[in-house]
Formats: structure tokens, sequence, C-alpha cells
């Protein structure tokens, strides 16, 4: 019970960074740091639309990254339940 408690405790905590949250992550990092600058020193509708299609994919990935988190968790601990639940259970013929 204590473990489902630590992993749901883990799953909905949130991510704590430095500055910018969407410059903390590492999945396409330097072409997300790259559009942030040139909207920074230039802003114009190309560098914004630039920009928000860095943050698109950074949202999409994200989203699929805690998905396939979150199955693996269930997927373990269903599988860890159902190994504990019938440890005792098995009887052998004789």
């Amino acid at each position: 019970m204590l473990v489902l408690l630590a992993q749901l405790a883990w799953l909905v905590a949130p991510r704590f960074g430095h500055g910018e949250p969407s410059l903390d992550e590492s999945y396409r990092g330097k072409e997300r740091l790259l559009a942030y600058a040139a909207w920074k020193e230039q802003p114009s509708p190309t560098t914004q639309a630039a920009w928000d299609d860095e943050l698109r994919q950074l949202r999409a990935h994200t989203r699929a990254r805690d998905f396939s988190i979150l199955g693996l968790v269930l997927a373990l601990n269903g599988t860890m339940i159902y190994f504990f639940w019938s440890y005792g259970v098995r009887k052998t013929t004789a």
C-alpha cells in the first residue's frame, strides 16, 4: 500500500525547475532555445509561430511520455497485485 501511495505522489507531484518551464525539458532543447531566443530578439509573427510550434511539439511529447509512464506503472502494479494476491492460493496435488 505504501508503494502505491509513493507512486501516486510521484505521478501527481509538480515538476520544479528554474526559469521558463518549457526551457527545462531536454526534448528538442536546442531547437526550442533557438526559437525562444529568436522570438525574444526579434518579435514577429514568424518567430512567434516558430516558438508556438516548438511549444506544441513539447506538449505533445510530454503528453505521450506521461501516458506511457502511467500505463507502465499501472501494468507493473497490476502484475505485482496479481502475484501477491495469488501467492498463498496455489495448491499442489499429490
